[in-house]
């Protein structure tokens, strides 16, 4: 029985890179690198050193190492 399917590799490619590179340059509303991430983290006892920051201004998140930067 053959098994159909509507697979688009032209938007699976775009949504892919897209992923990619809205990680690696940090792009605001792209990454997956939020607070809950940062949270399970810190609970979790690993990576304690991108655990968030909370000041007056707000809520710093800070990089992780595989965000580009203009350095």
């Amino acid at each position: 029985m053959p098994i159909q399917h509507n697979l688009d590799v032209m938007y699976i490619g775009k949504n892919i890179c897209d992923g990619n590179i809205g990680n690696l340059l940090n792009i605001l509303g792209k990454t997956k690198d939020g607070v809950k991430c940062h949270l399970d983290l810190a609970n979790m006892g690993l990576r304690t050193e991108l655990a968030h920051q909370v000041n007056e201004k707000g809520t710093y998140l800070p990089p992780v190492c595989y965000t580009l930067s203009r350095k």
